[in-house]
C-alpha cells in the first residue's frame, strides 16, 4: 500500500532548518580596554539545503517511447512486426527526491585600528547526502534490459578555510588608498558513488575529489 501511496503522491515537501549564532566579543567589559580593537566577532551556523533542480523534472515517472510499425520487436529478430507499441524506454524511481547538504561554518569578523586592518575568518564544512546517480552510472549490469532508474545514492564531502584581509587609509591630503586580499582552500572527497566492485581502483570515483584525473601505474 505504501509503494502505491507514494507512486501517486511522490515527495514534494520537507522541511530545511538553519541556525546561526554570534558574539561581539569587542562589545564585552573586559575589551573595552583594548583600544586598538574596534570590531571583534565570534560566529557560527548549521543548516540544511535542499536542491531540486539537478536532473529532470519527472525522474520519480516510467518514460515511455512510441515504436512505429515496420520496426524490429527485438535486437536479434529477423522480422519485423506490422503493429504499433509503447515500451518503457528508463524506468522512474518513485522514492527520488532532492539532493541535500549539510553545512557547518565558523567565523571571526574583526577591525583593528581605527579600520586600518580589517577581515574575516571562516573554516566551513559541508556534507552532501542523497546526491542522484543516474541510471547509466550506477552498479547495474547491462542485461538488466532497460535504462535503471536514477537513485539519491551518492554521497560527497567537502571543507575548507578562507581567509580575507582589507587595508584601508586615508592621508591628510584627503587620498584613499585601499587593498583587498583574500584566500580561500578547499577540498572534497566522494565518499559514495556507487561504483561496481571489480572496478580497478584508479578507475574509480569513491575516495577521489570530483573529476581529479588519475591513471594505472604499472610497476
Amino acid at each position: 500500500i505504501s509503494s502505491y501511496i507514494s507512486s501517486l503522491f511522490p515527495i514534494r515537501f520537507a522541511i530545511f532548518p538553519s541556525y546561526s549564532v554570534g558574539w561581539m566579543l569587542s562589545e564585552e567589559s573586559f575589551m573595552k580596554n583594548l583600544k586598538f580593537i574596534d570590531m571583534l566577532k565570534i560566529r557560527g551556523s548549521w543548516g540544511k539545503i535542499g536542491d531540486d533542480n539537478v536532473g529532470g523534472r519527472w525522474l520519480y515517472a516510467d518514460q515511455w517511447a512510441y515504436q512505429n510499425s515496420n520496426t524490429y520487436m527485438g535486437s536479434t529478430s529477423a522480422t519485423k512486426t506490422p503493429y504499433s507499441y509503447y515500451r518503457i524506454s528508463s524506468l522512474g524511481n518513485n522514492n527520488i527526491s532532492w539532493e541535500t547538504v549539510e553545512k557547518r561554518n565558523l567565523g571571526i569578523d574583526y577591525s583593528f585600528l581605527n579600520g586600518l586592518v580589517s577581515g574575516s575568518v571562516d573554516i566551513f564544512n559541508d556534507d552532501r547526502t542523497d546526491i542522484l546517480v543516474s541510471g547509466g552510472s550506477r552498479a547495474i549490469p547491462s542485461y538488466f534490459g532497460v535504462t535503471p532508474p536514477t537513485a539519491n545514492i551518492g554521497r560527497v564531502k567537502s571543507k575548507g578555510y578562507e581567509f580575507e584581509i582589507k587595508l584601508n587609509y586615508t592621508f591628510n591630503n584627503k587620498m584613499h588608498v585601499w587593498l583587498n586580499t583574500n584566500l580561500t582552500h578547499a577540498e572534497n572527497e566522494v565518499i559514495f558513488r556507487d561504483d561496481p566492485e571489480l572496478t580497478q581502483a584508479h578507475r574509480k570515483a569513491q575516495g577521489y575529489a570530483i573529476g581529479q584525473t588519475k591513471t594505472y601505474i604499472d610497476n
